[in-house]
């Protein structure tokens, strides 16, 4: 505790030193945002960047309820951000709204100076409405320095808490799956009568569990119209004598959010050269990207399984890999919590896996704390991050 406090002080010197303000952005920013985010890849053998051009603001518009954006300047130079959002919920007292705190980036000179943490802090001080009781933050493993920070800052009238491990998970597409072994499911793409019959699915699994969406039918008649990418269609059914016992959404949002590859190690050029040969096994496998062109991929949203059955969500998943192997995408997302049931349903299956930590935050004074400590069955959408 000595060590991480007298490491606090240290980047409040360094942050006073540089000249460092905050102050909230907007659509006026988007440039200087834009080329924070273009900055901050993800360095590997494929260096990667979450493309979010021409318009930054036009990812979160389509995800967020609420959400506000606050970046840490030297003089007039951006050099993070960090975003705070109140999505609707399903929490043990009922439904209400929770506070996201994430999509932060801070450029490679600057961090170590705890900034994006600092602009979530104060975006829990400034913009959460009273109503607001809970929260979730997401910390990649590995870490350990931002997950002390969290788990140790002052954060006003909130406590924070350990929560759970999350499973980002990539799923590649190599090759088409079999008819699913399990025979008594039958999926296809929903129809707009379904509608009401998902949503009913849809408050059976999400009942009780923290972060879960609130969608009734007709928000969900709603959505499937106004949403881009997201019709009736891409919604996927699987059913047990004609009664739907699984929906997953397959959401093609790739105009608003890319994975670019900026480089190219070497060991990255020979993975891409050895795949490419691999290709002549798995002719169905789309060609990797290559410098400045983008991996195509499908997020998978608004998984419901009753009973949490991997067989339903393996049925679904293969047959979301076979409409889609072919046509020139690479890969699936699927985001789920450590230890969740449904984790089977991708064994066998290519996968590159991505673990993070969730922590939870509760308003004290609340009478919450031994109420989460019981229910604390997390739903995290991957749609989200």
């Amino acid at each position: 505790m000595v060590d991480i406090l007298e490491r606090l002080k240290e980047q409040e010197r360094e942050r006073q030193r540089l000249g460092i303000s905050f102050a909230y952005l907007d659509q006026k920013h988007n440039a200087q945002m834009l080329s924070v985010n273009r900055n901050c890849p993800i360095v590997a053998d494929f260096t990667l960047c979450f493309e979010r051009g021409p318009d930054f603001f036009q990812w979160p518009e389509l995800v967020y309820n609420t959400y506000h954006y606050l970046g840490a300047f030297r003089g007039e130079e951006l050099v993070s951000y960090s975003m705070g959002a109140f999505i609707p919920t399903v929490t043990p007292t009922g439904s209400g709204r929770f506070f996201y705190g994430g999509d932060a980036r801070v450029l490679g000179a600057y961090r170590g100076l705890n900034l994006s943490v600092l602009g979530i802090r104060r975006m829990v001080r400034d913009v959460i409405p009273d109503d607001i009781n809970v929260g979730v933050g997401l910390v990649a493993r590995g870490n350990d320095p931002a997950e002390q920070i969290v788990q140790t800052q002052q954060w006003d009238d909130f406590l924070s808490r350990p929560l759970c491990g999350y499973e980002a998970i990539n799923i590649i597409l190599l090759r088409k799956m079999r008819s699913s072994v399990n025979i008594d499911v039958d999926v296809q793409n929903a129809r707009i009568e379904d509608v009401e019959e998902i949503a009913g699915l849809f408050a059976r699994c999400y009942e009780r569990r923290l972060f879960a969406p609130v969608i009734s039918s007709e928000t969900l008649a709603r959505d499937v119209e106004e949403t881009p990418g997201l019709p009736i269609e891409r919604y996927y059914v699987a059913r047990k004598r004609g009664r739907i016992v699984g929906v997953v959404a397959a959401w093609d949002h790739s105009v608003y959010k890319r994975t670019v590859v900026l480089r190219l190690s070497p060991r990255g050029k020979l993975i891409r050269l050895g795949y490419q040969m691999g290709r002549l096994i798995f002719r169905n496998a789309a060609p990797l990207p290559n410098v400045g062109e983008a991996f195509r991929s499908v997020t998978l949203t608004r998984v419901a399984i009753e009973d949490r059955d991997p067989s339903v969500l393996r049925a679904l998943l293969d047959a979301i890999i076979n409409d889609h192997i072919g046509r020139g995408y690479h890969m699936l997302h699927l985001g789920l919590r450590e230890g969740d049931p449904l984790l089977k349903a991708t064994q066998g299956l290519f996968v590159q896996r991505f673990r993070s930590r969730l922590t939870l935050f509760l308003r004290q004074g609340r009478g919450l704390e031994q109420h989460y400590d019981k229910e604390s069955d997390p739903y995290l959408d991957i749609a989200l991050i």
